[in-house]
């Protein structure tokens, strides 16, 4: 049985379609003639178009096809690590991608929306350097997360 997008192709086509510069992802903020808006972007696993804090969507994947943007997958798909650790009765949910740059060991961080959030970088044991789009800076509700980021990637990384 096909699902009915919740917008005719009309109401697509009347939508306000703006294109957000993003690192990772190629993303969309898209607002509908009744109000409704949301953030629409690609998943950096799956290459899936998802829809902010709704995950993947029909609407999503209608956006997608409306836009005919298409990243080339096999240089932008990431296998992230995810983690979910309680740090002081919160529960932490996150994913990672480590990787080398220069001789520091670096680390992609996203939201578990699958959102990419920012770079953190190891200079040495007590110094660490993050790196965000200044764009999101607004959207980055995650600040709290950098207090346990250290102790936990040094856990789980390589």
């Amino acid at each position: 049985m096909k699902k009915e997008l919740p917008y005719a192709k009309a109401e697509l086509n009347n939508a306000v379609i703006t294109e957000l510069e993003h690192p990772i992802h190629v993303m969309f903020h898209v607002s509908f003639p009744d109000g409704y808006e949301n953030i629409f972007f690609t998943d950096p696993e799956s290459g899936r178009w998802l829809e902010q804090d709704l995950g993947p969507t029909d609407l999503a994947e209608a956006i997608g096809q409306l836009t005919a943007c298409q990243p080339d997958l096999e240089k932008s798909l990431r296998k992230l690590r995810w983690i979910s650790e309680i740090q002081l009765g919160r529960n932490i949910l996150f994913g990672f991608l480590q990787f080398n740059l220069s001789q520091f060991n670096a680390f992609e961080i996203y939201h578990a929306n699958h959102r990419y959030l920012f770079t953190i970088v190891r200079i040495n044991d007590a110094l660490w350097q993050v790196f965000r789009p200044e764009k999101d800076a607004d959207w980055n509700d995650k600040d709290d997360l950098l207090q346990w980021l250290p102790e936990i990637l040094e856990a789980h990384s390589f």
